[in-house]
């Protein structure tokens, strides 16, 4: 999923990790399309960070537990690092942030995330990020992953056999 594609979804997720350098610009304009206000609004928070710390992370979740102004509270934080300190403190605030409490971490790979944060959020792409894999690679993938355990050896006992 792209993040322009945001814009025409009704209720979005609690927590999105943006890949992609263009990451923090793109959801400003998927917010904008969603009407909301970015310049002058309160609500919506943008942090950038070139190593994200604990206690950046716990001013973040402060923020978050404040009341919004509007309806909902946007926070775009962009960092290219974050020790582990500092992604449970973040772990933390997406757990027990308030319902009308929207994330946005921009980062340069999903994989320098926590797996915990990472499952606590949904993975999508700037239009920066060109994808190696085609729509049948994908498809054969998500075939493979819903087979069962058994099912999966099997699968790969004969790509090895080969």
């Amino acid at each position: 999923m792209k993040v322009s594609e945001l814009a025409k979804i009704d209720h979005l997720h609690h927590a999105y990790i943006v890949a992609g350098e263009a990451g923090a610009g793109e959801v400003l304009e998927m917010l904008k399309k969603r009407g909301v206000e970015v310049k002058t609004n309160a609500d919506v928070l943008q942090l950038t960070y070139s190593e994200l710390l604990v206690d950046d992370a716990r001013s973040i979740a402060s923020y978050a537990f404040l009341k919004s102004v509007g309806e909902s509270k946007y926070f775009i934080i962009t960092f290219s690092r974050a020790n582990d300190a500092a992604q449970n403190a973040l772990l933390k605030v997406i757990e027990e942030a308030p319902g009308n409490t929207i994330f946005f971490f921009c980062v340069d790979a999903v994989g320098h995330l926590l797996a915990t944060v990472r499952s606590r959020c949904v993975a999508i792409q700037t239009s920066d990020v060109l994808l190696s894999t085609s729509d049948v690679e994908t498809d054969e993938a998500v075939a493979f992953l819903k087979k069962d355990y058994a099912a999966r050896l099997t699968f790969v006992d004969k790509l090895i056999a080969q």
